[in-house]
């Protein structure tokens, strides 16, 4: 029993000497990546008032719809695309992004409305971005 604990005292010196020797001398591995930020929004269609309610009470002050499948652009200055991608069924989109300045965009409608929005994305943050169809 003796002879046991003597052996696996040597093994944990004789592991964490090569621990302590690997990790002071190996440098630090490359990962490959490159930092990011998020931008996540929605793409929404509002209208004034409804027309007249059929026997609801109370009746909606007005109407609120989410683009589903709406292209949604994200520019860098210099006018190239950055990425690209369609909202979900929920109006949302999700982008990954370098740190930087980007316009993000829907395409243009004839309502008035937001259809782009100027964004600095911070390494490791969110920015929320709100896109929206206005109908009067």
């Amino acid at each position: 029993m003796q002879r046991l604990r003597l052996s696996l005292a040597v093994i944990a010196i004789a592991v964490t000497g090569c621990t302590s020797s690997v990790s002071s001398t190996a440098s630090p591995p490359s990962t490959g990546l490159t930092a990011h930020g998020h931008i996540h929004g929605t793409f929404t269609l509002t209208a004034g008032p409804v027309p007249p309610c059929m026997g609801q009470s109370p009746c909606p002050s007005g109407y609120f719809q989410v683009e589903k499948n709406a292209a949604i652009t994200v520019t860098r200055p210099d006018g190239t695309v950055a990425a690209t991608s369609a909202t979900n069924a929920s109006g949302e989109f999700d982008f990954d992004v370098s740190p930087g300045t980007y316009t993000v965009s829907a395409p243009q409608q004839e309502e008035p409305g937001r259809y782009s929005a100027t964004v600095t994305v911070n390494n490791g943050a969110t920015v929320n971005v709100s896109l929206q169809i206005t109908e009067p």
